[in-house]
């Protein structure tokens, strides 16, 4: 066998090796490319559309509404105008009853919604050659939204 068909025959499994060892490599940079890109067009969309819909639904709400209510409205619009995109939207609202000694206290504070968008990368388990790998991350985007309770179509 001449010195050309050894290295001929060498080069094709070194070839193999190669990629057997790249392809892993390549595959979870796929997944992280993905899940980076799924997670900020998320965030762009949510932006928009967690600022509308609490303005939409915490400017003037039905008079006997409470603020649970109130935020279990907001997050039913946010997922719903979010579409086929994973999320899960909680609304937390703080209500600005700030103690004060003047007659500023009898006006009322605006409230405050922090409305957070939670995404978990996917896959977010799975098993390799019988090792199951679990991804104990969630990444969280915040929206706050001031809205004066007292003057309907005042957002701060």
């Amino acid at each position: 066998m001449s010195s050309l068909e050894r290295r001929a025959g060498q080069s094709g499994a070194q070839a193999t090796v190669e990629a057997a060892i790249v392809l892993p490599i390549l595959i979870a940079l796929a997944l992280i490319t993905y899940n980076l890109m799924m997670y900020c067009s998320m965030c762009a969309r949510f932006e928009k559309v967690a600022t509308m819909s609490t303005i939409a639904c915490a400017v003037s709400p039905a008079s006997q509404q409470r603020d649970g209510d109130i935020e279990d409205e907001i997050a039913a619009a946010i997922i719903d105008a979010m579409g086929s995109y994973p999320a899960k939207v909680t609304v937390a609202t703080q209500n600005g009853a700030q103690q004060a000694e003047t007659m500023m206290e009898l006006i009322g504070a605006p409230n405050v919604y922090t409305v957070t968008l939670a995404y978990t990368p996917w896959p977010s388990s799975f098993q390799i050659a019988g090792v199951s790998v679990q991804v104990p991350i969630e990444l969280t985007h915040e929206v706050v939204v001031t809205v004066d309770p007292w003057r309907p179509g005042i957002v701060a």
